[in-house]
């Protein structure tokens, strides 16, 4: 049996900082991606954080609720500006805070 495995670089701490930060939810509270060890963890308003686990590229889906998919936004500078939340029956856009 062979299982997939997520691209080395997104359990890699230096990579993974450069997601972190703070995303707007449109009418809606913050959203905090922070990095805990070598994983990045998903903050809504004042709820608990939970990790999102890797998928492919800039892709991660939040580990409570694997119908969730996040893909951060990645300009052509390699900037992050953004990330798309994917879930049945919706797609946000969040654009990252200053």
């Amino acid at each position: 049996v062979f299982l997939r495995q997520p691209d080395a670089r997104l359990k890699d701490p230096a990579y993974l900082q450069r997601f972190t930060g703070r995303y707007q939810l449109p009418g809606g509270p913050v959203v905090v991606v922070a990095l805990r060890g070598n994983t990045l963890t998903w903050t809504q308003g004042a709820g608990a954080a939970t990790d999102l686990e890797p998928e492919d590229g800039t892709r991660f889906v939040i580990k409570a609720m694997r119908s969730i998919s996040i893909e951060f936004k990645v300009d052509t500078a390699g900037k992050v500006t953004g990330v798309r939340a994917v879930q049945p029956g919706a797609v946000t856009d969040l654009p990252r805070l200053p």
